[in-house]
């Protein structure tokens, strides 16, 4: 009997649910109809009311001088981020510890190609010197050809690329090593049977204070210095992205924050700056154009 009370009970209570629901769907019809005829009647007696809210122009509260201030904030952090990379470095400085490089490893080329050229000679009068005479004399004509190639200093650039302070030691002697030090050491010890007396390591392994060696740090530290510049415009940018989209919804609506962050990283300091100002623009005739309007 309880059972069957509660469930009427209920049957009753989802018929009075489901007429609640159907009679507010009708008066929600009927209060957007009547909302419609008022729409219409309005338009009718004056027909400029709707046009005039359709293209009223749409500006946050912002003045002149608070939009001004973002700009001259922008501007003068992009400016001095500048003047600051300047001091630490001038533009030349890469291309001048690229081209010491280039002259370094050369030198060391030369050096190691003299080195050979002496025991070689010195081991020719000596009997059976013959195949360690022709082994030096490849060894150099390989130095020689090499040399006058890119191909090696090009490698030793993509190791400076990759490697950072820690690691451009270890790295460019690996490098060498791999390059012309096992070749030198086996001559070296190949010597030891007609010059025991004439040894040179560090044509082997390249001393961690080399030349190569601390112009490759040098260049490091050029490209650290620019890597970061170009990080602290990436944040002067994207402070300035975020407060200019706060308040102007035009400008968020054209673009979006990542692009318009993108589009001004690879943009040079002036027209970074030249869009700065250009947004400031738009903005006062935005104004402009609102009090001509509310006239």
């Amino acid at each position: 009997m309880d059972t069957d009370l509660a469930y009427c009970l209920e049957r009753f209570i989802d018929d009075q649910i489901e007429l609640i629901d159907q009679n507010l769907e009708t008066i929600e019809q009927n209060e957007a109809h009547e909302y419609a005829k008022i729409d219409e009647l309005m338009l009718s007696e004056n027909p400029t009311t709707t046009a005039t809210t359709t293209e009223a122009t749409p500006i946050s509260q912002s003045t002149h001088e608070e939009d001004a201030a973002i700009v001259q904030r922008f501007v003068s952090d992009l400016l001095d981020t500048v003047n600051n990379d300047s001091a630490a470095s001038s533009p030349n400085d890469l291309k001048d510890s690229l081209d010491e490089l280039r002259s370094e490893l050369t030198k060391q080329i030369d050096e190691c190609m003299e080195f050979i050229v002496r025991i070689r000679k010195l081991a020719r009068p000596i009997l059976g010197s013959t195949n360690f005479v022709t082994q030096c004399r490849e060894f150099t004509n390989r130095l020689s050809a090499e040399k006058k190639s890119e191909k090696n200093f090009t490698d030793l650039c993509q190791i400076i690329e990759t490697s950072d302070f820690r690691s451009v030691v270890e790295n460019i002697q690996n490098w060498w090593k791999e390059t012309y030090g096992s070749s030198i050491n086996e001559i070296i010890h190949l010597n030891k049977r007609y010059n025991p007396g004439i040894n040179n390591n560090d044509m082997v392994i390249l001393p961690p204070r080399c030349s190569i060696i601390l112009c490759a740090k040098r260049i490091i530290s050029i490209r650290n210095m620019e890597s970061n510049a170009d990080s602290r415009k990436h944040d002067i940018v994207c402070e300035f992205v975020r407060e200019i989209q706060s308040i102007d919804d035009i400008n968020r609506q054209e673009i979006s924050a990542d692009d318009l962050i993108v589009q001004l990283d690879n943009s040079d300091i002036n027209s970074a700056i030249e869009f700065a100002n250009n947004w400031l623009s738009k903005r006062d005739a935005i104004r402009d154009k609102q009090k001509e309007e509310e006239q």
